[in-house]
């Protein structure tokens, strides 16, 4: 058992501690990480935050938490944030916004190392281990799957990365345990779901399962083209429609040809839509074919003023209504097994953190 169980400590990533614990001075993670801090800044800390800047910022190991005596180092943090920080830097606006984001993306990445490390020493305090060979196999197979059984790409792959065969085996190990610990939390949780939490579910999230009035339908989409009059565009439409509602079998081949839409590719197919989603004009077409048919040439304009005219074929339709619970209890049924699975876990998580030794600097 480690001694300094029972003790907890919250430290505010980006700040400085001397090991008197005196806050020598503020720095954002990417600064400590990066070393990104200006020549003005450095010049106007005294000697001793000179030095423990330059310590700081110049070793890579040094700690970003420790949780049950076991280590995440800046390097740590620097592999699993990396692509993350790219993104950001692609995403945010400003330096302030940056700034915030990889706060938030750095304690993330705390709390994850954090839950890891806690089931890991749960796991070890109870005599527990992780079989040699099946950690064999699972290095094997990484080798055989990401580097095409090249154990020379392999080793090529944990150099770049500032890593070593050892220190891969160990980050794979605290993850295998992690997953059995999370597999273990689920298998202790009952298989069967009371019939009276799932109709109780099904209720409190009735609006989820209201069904609006909906139509499965196709459509043809044609308007003017540069060189064309609309007049004459009007009228070839006109012939279209009244040949596929002689035809209906050939909508999706004809939309291929015709229209200009984006569904043209898709046979003109649109799907279920909510007839609330849709134009007045729209839906009192759709309701006015029947199901399988081609409705009459409907004209609208768009937003510049263009006329377009448009053919449907209604495939099905969808009255107004609530989803039946015999259709749903196994989507209900699996959020409810989800919704104990957190719990269970996040219960086993403060237990664990009441009583080993945490700290994030």
């Amino acid at each position: 058992m480690n001694f300094l169980k029972a003790a907890k400590i919250f430290v505010p990533a980006g700040l400085v501690f001397s090991l008197a614990g005196t806050a020598l001075f503020a720095a954002t993670p990417e600064e400590l990480v990066h070393a990104k801090i200006s020549r003005g800044q450095i010049e106007s800390l005294s000697r001793a935050e000179r030095e423990a800047l330059e310590f700081k910022v110049g070793n890579r190991e040094f700690p970003r938490a420790i949780i049950d005596s076991k280590l995440v180092s800046a390097d740590d943090v620097r592999r699993e944030t990396a692509r993350a920080v790219l993104a950001l830097r692609r995403d945010t606006k400003s330096g302030e916004e940056f700034q915030q984001k990889y706060a938030e993306l750095i304690a993330e990445t705390l709390r994850r190392y954090t839950e890891m490390y806690l089931f890991v020493g749960d796991f070890e305090n109870q005599g527990s281990v992780v079989p040699e060979d099946y950690l064999n196999d699972r290095v094997n197979a990484r080798i055989e799957e990401d580097f095409d059984g090249d154990r020379g790409k392999y080793l090529e792959y944990l150099r770049k990365i500032g890593s070593n065969p050892l220190a891969d085996r160990q980050r794979l190990k605290e993850r295998v345990i992690e997953q059995n610990v999370n597999w273990m939390l689920q298998k202790n949780l009952p298989d069967d779901v009371s019939p009276m939490d799932v109709f109780r579910a099904y209720h409190q999230q009735a609006k989820k399962f209201k069904q609006p009035e909906s139509a499965e339908y196709s459509q043809i989409v044609i308007f003017a083209g540069a060189s064309e009059g609309e007049d004459s565009v009007m009228r070839a439409a006109k012939m279209l429609t009244a040949r596929l509602k002689k035809n209906p079998d050939d909508f999706a081949g004809t939309a291929k040809i015709h229209s200009r839409d984006d569904y043209r590719s898709a046979g003109g197919y649109v799907g279920w839509t909510a007839l609330e989603d849709l134009s007045e004009a729209v839906v009192e077409t759709l309701k006015a074919t029947e199901v399988g048919q081609v409705s009459d040439l409907l004209e609208l304009t768009d937003g510049s003023g263009r006329r377009m005219f448009v053919i449907f074929k209604v495939h099905d339709r969808r009255a107004a209504g609530t989803t039946a619970l015999k259709d749903v209890r196994q989507q209900l049924e699996n959020g409810i097994r989800a919704s104990e699975s957190f719990q269970e876990r996040d219960e086993y998580l403060k237990r664990l953190q009441d009583e080993f030794y945490i700290v994030w600097y």
